[in-house]
C-alpha cells in the first residue's frame, strides 16, 4: 500500500470525490506539507478538514490523502514546530497524527457496521459513473439533453454509496496505518505520543484490531496522556473499572465515560460526582482528548442525563449536578449543558407552554436553580446585547440573513424551546405562582 508523496502522482484525483466536487487541487494543497511554508501548512491543513472531512463522514479522495499524511510521520519536515498556538511548541508531526485521528472517528460513521456501509455502496456502477462525470463536466446541460442527468433521488444515492464506499476504504486501510501510527507512542515528545495514543486508539477501533498502549502508558508523564490513555481504551471496548478509584478526578471521569461501563452504578456516580465540580472540569487538560468536540463538561454532562434516564434514577439526586453545571456554562456550550438534565425534564409538544399548576415539585426545583442565578442571566444579557448589535448591522441586507432569533441570546432560545417564559422574571412568576 503506497503512502507518504508517491500517492500525490499515483493517484487521479480528478475521478475522486471531495466536498465541493472533484478533487483536482488536492496534490498542489498537500504538497505544501513538504515545504518549510507555515502559510503553506495552514492552507493545506484547511483542505485536510474543510475539503475531506465532513458531516457525512470521509469522501474518496480522503482515504489517499491519508495515505499521504500517515506517510510524512518520519519525513524531516515533521520535526518542525510553527509557531501556532498551545501550551507549548506542537511539531507538524503531533498536527498530522490529529488529524489521523479525525479522519479515523469521521469513517466510523456512526459506529455503522460494514454489512451495512456495503449495502449502501452496492449502487449500479452506470449511476456512479454518470454522477462523476457530470462533477468532471462542471454542467448538467449535456447530460439533460443527452437523458444522463441524474435526478436528486439519483444524486443522493450515487453520493452516499461513494461516501460509503469511501468509509470501507479507510477501514480497509486502518491496519496499516495503525502499524505507522505505533512508533510514535513512545515518541520524545509528550504532544505526540498523546496524540499517537488517540490515533491508535481510533484506527485499531476501526481495523477491528488489538489495541496495545502499554509502551505509552509507561512513558505517560501527563494527565492528558493518561486521559488520552484510558478514553482510547475504553472507546475499543476494553474494561476501564479499575481507573474508577484513581486519585486524579479527569482519570476517573474518563474511566467512566467507557461505554463498557453504560449500566455500572459505580461509573454513573462518578460522574455525578465530578460535575459536582463542574467549573474545575475545563480545565483539567493543557490539550484537549481530541474525542472531546467541544467543552469536557458538555460531554460528561450528556453521558450522565443518558445514564441517569436508561437507570431510571430519581432526578431529584441530580440537583447538585445542575447547580454546579448553571454556575459553570457559557453561551456556547449552554445548550449542550443544560440540555440534558432540563430537556427530559421539560418535554412537551410543539408550541405548548407550560402553566404553573402543571409544574411538580422536582421541576419547581430545577427552574429555581436557574432564576437563583445571577451570573447565568448577567451572561446571557451580554450575549443577548452581542447578537443584538449584530442584527442591527444586518438587518439593512437586501436579503438579511435568517438569524433574526439570535438577538434572543441562547439561554433565552433554550427556554422557549422547552415552552417557558423567556425572561427571568416570567420564569420566577411561573416556578412561584
Amino acid at each position: 500500500m503506497r503512502t507518504g508523496t508517491d500517492v500525490l502522482h499515483a493517484t487521479d484525483w480528478s475521478r475522486l470525490l471531495q466536498a465541493d466536487g472533484t478533487a483536482d487541487e488536492v496534490p498542489e494543497a498537500l504538497a505544501a506539507f513538504l515545504e518549510r511554508d507555515e502559510a503553506g501548512w495552514h492552507r493545506a491543513l484547511d483542505h485536510l478538514y474543510e475539503q475531506l472531512l465532513g458531516d457525512d463522514g470521509v469522501y474518496p479522495a480522503t482515504v489517499p490523502a491519508v495515505l499521504f499524511v500517515s506517510g510524512l510521520l518520519d519525513h524531516p519536515v515533521a520535526d518542525a514546530v510553527p509557531p501556532w498556538d498551545g501550551p507549548w511548541p506542537r511539531t507538524l508531526r503531533g498536527v498530522l497524527l490529529e488529524f489521523l485521528c479525525d479522519a479515523a472517528r469521521h469513517a466510523r460513521w456512526d459506529d455503522s457496521p460494514d454489512e451495512h456501509l456495503a449495502a449502501m455502496a452496492e449502487v449500479d456502477g452506470d449511476l456512479v459513473g454518470r454522477f462523476l462525470q457530470g462533477l468532471v463536466d462542471e454542467t448538467g446541460e449535456d447530460d439533460e439533453e443527452d437523458g444522463d442527468a441524474l435526478d436528486f433521488e439519483e444524486t443522493e444515492e450515487a453520493h452516499g454509496a461513494l461516501l460509503a464506499r469511501a468509509a470501507l476504504d479507510l477501514r480497509a486501510a486502518a491496519p496499516a496505518l495503525y502499524d505507522l501510527v505505533r512508533p510514535h507512542l513512545t515518541h520524545e515528545d509528550r504532544h505526540v505520543r498523546q496524540r499517537a495514543a488517540e490515533a491508535a486508539g481510533e484506527l485499531a477501533w476501526l481495523g477491528g484490531l488489538e489495541l496495545d498502549l502499554s509502551d505509552a502508558a509507561d512513558l505517560a508523564e501527563t494527565r492528558d496522556e493518561g486521559a488520552a490513555i484510558v478514553l482510547a481504551l475504553g472507546r475499543n471496548g476494553r474494561d476501564t473499572s479499575e481507573f474508577l478509584t484513581h486519585p486524579d478526578p479527569a482519570i476517573r471521569a474518563c474511566a467512566a465515560l467507557a461505554p463498557s461501563l453504560r449500566g455500572d452504578p459505580a461509573a454513573t456516580e462518578e460522574l455525578a460526582a465530578v460535575l459536582t465540580h463542574a467549573e474545575e472540569v475545563d480545565s483539567w487538560f493543557s490539550t484537549r482528548p481530541r474525542c472531546f468536540d467541544g467543552p469536557v463538561r458538555s460531554a460528561l454532562v450528556w453521558e450522565l442525563g443518558q445514564r441517569w434516564d436508561a437507570e431510571d434514577r430519581d432526578a431529584a439526586d441530580l440537583l447538585p449536578v445542575a447547580r454546579a453545571v448553571v454556575r459553570a456554562t457559557d453561551p456556547d456550550s449552554l445548550s449542550e449543558d443544560l440540555g440534558a438534565l432540563y430537556g427530559a425534564l421539560f418535554r412537551l409538544g410543539d408550541g405548548a407552554r407550560w402553566r404553573t399548576e402543571d409544574l411538580g415539585g422536582v421541576q419547581r426545583d430545577y427552574l429555581r436553580v436557574l432564576v437563583d442565578d445571577d451570573r447565568l442571566w448577567s451572561r446571557a444579557d451580554d450575549r443577548s446585547e452581542v447578537m443584538r448589535r449584530a442584527w442591527e448591522l444586518m438587518r439593512d441586507e437586501p436579503e438579511p440573513p435568517g438569524w433574526r432569533w439570535l438577538d434572543q441570546g441562547d439561554l433565552r432560545r433554550f427556554l422557549d424551546v422547552l415552552g417557558l417564559p423567556r425572561d427571568r422574571e416570567g420564569l420566577r412568576k411561573l416556578v412561584d405562582g
